[in-house]
């Protein structure tokens, strides 16, 4: 139960920020009020496009008193220091994920939250998807039984310069940092983060960034989670986990609107749309799937919690960690 109407602030206007925007815009108990960037004239024209009446740097915006919660959507390499700031603020933090890019920075925002009894919470939005709502639920009830399986791929290609954020190493780019983590999160989701073996291969492109990535993580008793991802390859972009009586298929798993279950040779198909608490005519703006992740915080919040069930503080530096060790192979001379 949400016992007030919060305020937000976006920090950042990269790709993820309109997304978020517009969700809060069908949040009943959300107001967006302010917006930050680097650029002035960015975060101005940003606000005249959501509709949202304060914008300024990330000091101005983070240190506004009118300003209950902060969600960073910065590019990876500035992830650290707006959160920082809005602890140290006394604001509330929503951070794109992945939280930080060490596992070190990772503990020290956790720490620094603790500290200033805040919520933080590193946004891992499609963990709050009425479809994953729905998996818990199969899994819950067994009824695939005890998951001994999970293949997951996210691969899309494009076309971008190397200064721009999923090829530039100096903004912490590639495959890994950026879409790899979504299979990474859906393994850990099921499996938890302490994998006793991880293996992976790497393709480094021309600018020093991984351009795709495949690795097997080995939970040891019969459980093995295979993912991939790229940013050079269009892939199915789907997850399936597979059970002793059954499986679960997860077509575009990052953002899922159904999920089908198969028991024997029965397999049902499960809709699970995205929905809003507030009238979807109330702006002009579309549905993204982000309201269920910023409505879990305001719940969060209200009910005195500094930390969520669903993405809590000990598995987002345990994915941390394993995408450390990942990077750490990287970096490996080959034998070849």
């Amino acid at each position: 139960m949400i016992d007030r109407k919060y305020h937000w602030a976006i920090i950042g206007c990269g790709t993820i920020a309109p997304v978020f925007a517009q969700a809060l815009h069908h949040c009943l108990d959300a107001k967006l009020v302010a917006v930050g960037s680097r650029d002035i004239s960015r975060a101005k024209k940003f606000a005249e496009t959501y509709a949202i009446p304060k914008h300024g740097t990330y000091e101005d915006i983070i240190t506004d008193p009118h300003v209950d919660m902060v969600y960073i959507a910065t590019t990876n390499d500035m992830h650290k220091y707006p959160a920082t700031l809005a602890l140290q603020s006394g604001k509330h933090v929503l951070c794109e994920k992945p939280l930080s890019i060490t596992v070190s920075d990772a503990e020290e925002l956790v720490n620094a939250a603790r500290t200033n009894k805040l919520f933080l919470m590193e946004g891992m939005w499609t963990r709050f998807l009425p479809a994953y709502t729905a998996l818990r639920q199969i899994l819950d009830q067994q009824l695939i039984g005890e998951p001994r399986y999970i293949a997951a791929d996210f691969g899309f290609k494009g076309m971008w310069s190397a200064e721009r954020r999923l090829l530039n190493p100096k903004l912490f780019g590639g495959t890994l940092l950026d879409n790899g983590i979504y299979p990474l999160a859906l393994t850990t989701d099921i499996f938890g983060c302490n994998p006793s073996r991880i293996k992976s291969v790497s393709t480094i492109g021309a600018t020093g960034v991984d351009e795709s990535f495949y690795g097997i993580l080995d939970y040891g008793r019969g459980k093995t989670a295979q993912l991939s991802s790229s940013i050079i390859l269009e892939t199915p972009q789907e997850a399936i986990i597979v059970g002793e009586k059954g499986h679960i298929r997860i077509p575009r798993f990052w953002k899922a609107t159904e999920l089908y279950l198969t028991i024997g040779e029965k397999t049902e198909k499960i809709s699970a749309p995205y929905v809003t608490s507030a009238d979807t005519n109330y702006a002009p703006f579309k549905l993204t799937g982000f309201e269920h992740e910023a409505t879990h915080v305001m719940e969060c919040i209200s009910s005195g919690l500094l930390e969520s069930r669903i993405m809590p503080h000990e598995e987002t530096i345990g994915i941390a960690k394993i995408m450390d060790e990942i990077r750490r192979q990287q970096l490996e001379p080959k034998p070849y």
